[in-house]
């Protein structure tokens, strides 16, 4: 059903600016769908929605997503294309069926496409470098201290 909320409008330019992107990402889908690599094709889907919703098509983006999301596919990370797929239902003019999708979030599994963390990241949590107020301490791990109680 659809709303009669306003729809998100993308940037201008937002078209012209995802032309490679687009072209980069049929190449893909087309080499893993003529191998038959099933996996790989939902993830090549999944990320042909990505760049459809980047360039304004929330119809095609939502189409892709959902197929992306329905393979089963080990390398779409789940709960991004959940969120991506309700913001591409929103600027489609569907907030119904977003707040469906946003409702799918708890449900989901972590897989390991959701869990892929920056190196710098992992470094710094491997090494105890890791604060939350800037990047991972320089120091030695014994010269580092942590804010005790109020004396």
């Amino acid at each position: 059903m659809r709303s009669s909320w306003p729809t998100a409008r993308s940037p201008p330019g937002a078209r012209d600016r995802c032309s490679k992107p687009t072209a980069a990402a049929r190449t893909q889908y087309a080499i893993v769908a003529r191998h038959g690599l099933t996996e790989e094709a939902a993830a090549a889907e999944f990320d042909l929605g990505v760049v459809a919703l980047a360039g304004g098509s929330a119809e095609e983006a939502a189409d892709r997503i959902a197929r992306g999301l329905d393979a089963g596919a080990r390398q779409v990370p789940r709960a991004l294309a959940l969120l991506l797929l309700a913001e591409a239902r929103v600027r489609a003019g569907d907030p119904d069926c977003a707040e469906r999708e946003i409702g799918r979030l708890p449900f989901e599994p972590v897989s390991p496409a959701a869990r892929r963390w920056p190196a710098s990241w992992s470094r710094a949590l491997s090494s105890g470098g890791y604060s939350p107020s800037g990047p991972p301490s320089s120091a030695p791990p014994a010269a580092r201290t942590s804010p005790g109680p109020p004396a």
